[in-house]
């Protein structure tokens, strides 16, 4: 029974992780500031599970000297969009 439910469990973390980069290296924050980040990351993939938002970003990649690679069809406005669009079905719930 452990087994099956800790399946699961790191599945979800490997979406989670997936869908926010910073959890997948150190995390460049004050540390009092961490396990809001880490809560405020799982709100916001199941906020986004919630309203069937697909993870369809492009994996992201680190050279050797911690910078980051962004694929060739990696779009920079693709997040802001993405997030404007999540914002709009939360409110339109209200």
């Amino acid at each position: 029974m452990h087994k099956r439910n800790r399946v699961i469990i790191e599945r979800c973390f490997g979406q989670v992780k997936k869908r926010f980069p910073i959890l997948m290296n150190d995390i460049r924050v004050r540390l009092s500031r961490i396990p809001k980040l880490i809560v405020s990351c799982f709100v916001l993939h199941n906020v986004s599970k919630f309203v069937n938002d697909v993870n369809d970003f492009p994996d992201i990649s680190l050279e050797e000297d911690d910078e980051i690679v962004e694929h060739e069809n990696h779009n920079p406005i693709q997040g802001i969009q993405r997030r404007n669009e999540l914002a709009q079905i939360l409110y339109a719930q209200r």
